[in-house]
């Protein structure tokens, strides 16, 4: 049981994190549809550890570029045909072929991406961009053999990035090894503790063990680096409600919703208010949840009681 819901969990961490920015919340709208995970907006990969790509001309770099940004803004269409340009152009650019890799990936293509991949890694074995991206992809087609080995390539190549750990310890993670995964997000959040993916992955993992200290520590580390994670407020939002902490559950599921303005959480919030006998706020937080408010334990105005016969 526990195996299942690692791999539920951990997997759509995994997935989900193909770039520097983590994104737990999947409602942001596009600005195209997108075939895949919702991973517009993510922005070009961190890498730290690797050499810069090899020198290219000042055309061409505008047009990486230019394809960049297309693809920061859900223009994916736009972004291909830049980048194909490129390609017939004969540019043979390692990031024109990670850029392509990373479109396919966000698009759903992880078959289409891993040659490009492979292709950016030959043009330039030591930088671990395109090898994060082949990881993800590896994964996205339960290839978890060939995923497990490229993140052992990835701690090998930059021994001081926390890429290497995450990935290894997130795929012990969905094979069942809890204790081995533990070590191995610890071991990357020892590298960069502020790494989203990490922390979000270790969050995940103490959630499955039931250590609820643990999650909620981590979870407050992980917002602090991804304010926008809707889920992420709200999951801290349960865990003080848990904990008996209102005022501070309600803080939390009021910047989920601000987020990310979910029926689910708006009920939460109408339960709050009405333990604090707040009876305009249990109306707001109703409507919003999309239930009636019950007129009692103070739940309703004097003028929404019903009245006596």
């Amino acid at each position: 049981m526990i195996r299942a819901m690692l791999c539920s969990v951990l997997v759509a961490v995994l997935v989900a994190s193909g770039c520097a920015r983590s994104q737990t919340d999947s409602t942001r709208p596009d600005r195209v549809a997108s075939r895949g995970p919702d991973l517009s907006g993510y922005g070009r990969l961190r890498s730290p550890g690797g050499p810069s790509p090899s020198s290219t001309s000042l055309a061409e770099s505008r047009g990486i570029d230019e394809a960049q940004r297309l693809i920061d803004d859900g223009l994916y269409d736009q972004a291909r045909a830049r980048l194909d340009a490129l390609v017939a152009q004969g540019s043979r650019h390692p990031q024109v072929f990670s850029l392509q890799a990373q479109l396919a990936y966000q698009q759903g293509d992880a078959e289409i991406a891993i040659p490009w991949c492979d292709r950016a890694i030959e043009a330039s074995p030591l930088w671990i961009e395109p090898r994060i991206i082949l990881a993800h992809c590896y994964v996205r087609v339960k290839r978890l053999a060939a995923a497990a080995s490229v993140f052992e390539d990835l701690d090998r190549i930059a021994p001081d990035s926390p890429w290497g750990p995450y990935g290894m310890g997130v795929i012990a993670a969905m094979r069942g090894d809890t204790v081995g995964a533990a070590s191995l997000l610890d071991r990357a959040l020892g590298r960069e503790a502020d790494h989203a993916p990490s922390l979000e992955a270790r969050a995940n993992l103490a959630r499955m063990v039931q250590d609820v200290g643990l999650e909620e520590r981590l979870l407050g580390r992980y917002v602090a680096v991804e304010p926008s994670s809707a889920a992420a407020h709200a999951r801290l939002g349960e865990l003080a409600l848990g904990a008996g902490r209102r005022d501070d559950a309600r803080r939390w599921l009021e910047r989920a919703y601000a987020l990310d303005p979910q029926p689910a959480v708006a009920r939460q919030l109408a339960e709050l208010a009405r333990h604090r006998s707040d009876a305009a706020a249990v109306r707001l937080w109703s409507q919003r949840g999309g239930v009636a408010p019950s007129p009692a334990n103070g739940d309703a105005g004097a003028g929404d009681r019903p009245r006596a016969k």
